[in-house]
C-alpha cells in the first residue's frame, strides 16, 4: 500500500508537538492498524484508528477506488479510542 500526505501540513503537526505521518505509516506496517470507520461528516473519507506507542491515533484519509493508495489527511489522539483499545486488550 502507498500513501500520501502534504509535506506542509506534516511539519505542521510535527512542530504543534504531535506525532507526524511517517509515525503513523510506520506503525500501519508494523501491524498497528486497529481498525477502519465510515468518516460520517465528510463522504468519500474513512476514519483510521492507528496505534502508535501506547496511544491510538485517528487518521482521516481519502483511499483511492481500488485502495492501493491512501492520501492521508490528517491526525489526532484520540482519548476515547485507546481507553476502548485498553479495555478490549486487558482480560
Amino acid at each position: 500500500m502507498d500513501y500520501r500526505f502534504e509535506e506542509g501540513k506534516d511539519a505542521w503537526l510535527q512542530r504543534e508537538g504531535r506525532i507526524g505521518f511517517s509515525a503513523v505509516i510506520q506503525a500501519i506496517e508494523a501491524g498497528g492498524l486497529l481498525r477502519i470507520l465510515p468518516n460520517r461528516r465528510y463522504p468519500g473519507q474513512l476514519i483510521a484508528e492507528v496505534l502508535v506507542g501506547d496511544y491510538v491515533y485517528r487518521v482521516p484519509f481519502r483511499p483511492t477506488a481500488d485502495g492501493a493508495l491512501w492520501e492521508l489527511i490528517t491526525l489526532f489522539p484520540s482519548r476515547r479510542a485507546t481507553r476502548a483499545w485498553r479495555t478490549r486488550r486487558q482480560p
